[in-house]
């Protein structure tokens, strides 16, 4: 039991060490701040990266955007919480 006490601040997220881009607030598990979850970029650029290509009102052609899914940050949290992952 020990042991397992020891192990578990290592799985806990750490703290951002650049500026905040991302809070996630909630019944969501471990944070890593005392009220929410808090990334900064490098953070973000660990998780599994997206590449997908679409339209926006702003640009004249499709262009293409890379970065993590949403999911992919939330996923441990849900486990963690035992709320069911949306589909």
């Amino acid at each position: 039991m020990i042991l397992l006490l020891v192990a578990l601040p290592a799985l806990a997220l750490e703290p951002p060490v650049m500026k905040v881009i991302l809070t996630i607030t909630g019944k969501v598990g471990d944070k890593n701040t005392a009220t929410a979850e808090i990334f900064d970029l490098a953070m973000l650029e660990k998780l599994p990266q997206q590449t997908f290509n679409t339209k926006t009102p702003w640009d004249a052609l499709p262009i293409q955007l890379t970065g993590p899914l949403l999911r992919d940050a939330l996923l441990p949290k849900l486990a963690a919480s035992k709320l069911k992952p949306w589909r």
